[in-house]
């Protein structure tokens, strides 16, 4: 090719030279300075060539390493939830006998949507918010009656009680994408995040069939007490999978380890005309939850 390229260099040379004089034979021909001159600028260019390019990358090389520094900031997450809810407290009231409460904990096999809100710092680093609600509604009636046939009394009395407990869940967290495989479709990636709980607890009480006022008065913090022992900080760590069907649907998987950590204290006081009663309860409580989710993302 090169040796090509200089005869068809030096013979467009010659036709050249001829033109200008046509009836000097001994001008016709190039000398051999000229001929050494175009081989060696031809020979120079095709150097220059070469080397332009081994350094620029194939085109379809390019094209791949520019998408793959494509990404889309903001994403949408809609996951379905199935796990151990850990402990929710609530109260209830001994029913009859008193209007003083009592608290217990229960725990559930929850299934819940959580929603996921996401922006991309980098292509490997996305922050997350995570928003969860619960709610959960006890209502209880009792009555009882009594009729004495042979002394003509009766005694009726009854028990309203409800209460009412919504919880609020949101958590900061952040999403470092490991290693991208199948030709970029299914990423690994690890979580970690920190959070807080939001209890806004209510109830009501009523003592039915009163004839008269009750000789006893009581107060306490139950909804206050009942908020701090469902609203506390929390941590939590975990493993992500994701598959890409294209650049604005995904499907994943996730599992969570969290850690919260929570501390209420609850007081009453009961005031008749003979005593008045008080006491006071401190609770302190941190536990370690799994949660396992399912679902998809929506990239825009």
């Amino acid at each position: 090719m090169e040796r090509l390229l200089i005869l068809s260099a030096i013979l467009l040379l010659s036709l050249s030279l001829f033109a200008q004089n046509p009836g000097n034979p001994d001008t016709t021909a190039p000398k051999a300075g000229t001929i050494d001159e175009i081989s060696a600028a031809v020979g120079e260019k095709m150097l220059i060539q070469e080397r332009d390019q081994e350094i620029a990358p194939p085109q379809d090389t390019a094209k791949q390493q520019s998408k793959n520094e494509q990404y889309r900031r903001w994403s949408f997450g809609v996951a379905y939830v199935p796990y151990y809810s850990g402990k929710i407290y609530q109260y209830a009231y001994e029913l009859y006998y008193s209007v003083r409460p009592y608290f217990y904990t229960y725990s559930d096999q929850i299934t819940m949507l959580e929603g996921q809100f996401g922006f991309g710092v980098s292509s490997k680093v996305r922050l997350t918010l995570d928003v969860g609600y619960t709610k959960t509604y006890n209502s209880a009636r009792s009555e009882e009656h009594i009729r004495y046939t042979d002394l003509n009394i009766n005694y009726d009395s009854g028990l309203l009680a409800t209460s009412d407990l919504k919880i609020f869940d949101f958590t900061f967290g952040v999403k470092y994408y490991l290693k991208r495989l199948l030709n970029r479709k299914a990423s690994a990636c690890v979580l970690a995040g920190v959070g807080k709980q939001l209890a806004f607890a209510s109830g009501e009480i009523e003592l039915l069939f009163l004839q008269e006022p009750p000789a006893a008065t009581f107060e306490d913090n139950r909804n206050e007490y009942l908020e701090d022992l469902n609203s506390p900080w929390h941590i939590n760590v975990g493993f992500a999978a994701e598959y890409s069907f294209n650049e604005s649907l995904s499907l994943f998987s996730s599992i969570r380890f969290y850690y919260s950590k929570i501390s209420a204290f609850y007081d009453y006081r009961e005031v008749s005309a003979s005593q008045t009663r008080s006491g006071s309860l401190e609770t302190k409580n941190s536990e370690i939850v799994t949660r396992i989710g399912l679902g998809v993302n929506f990239y825009f």
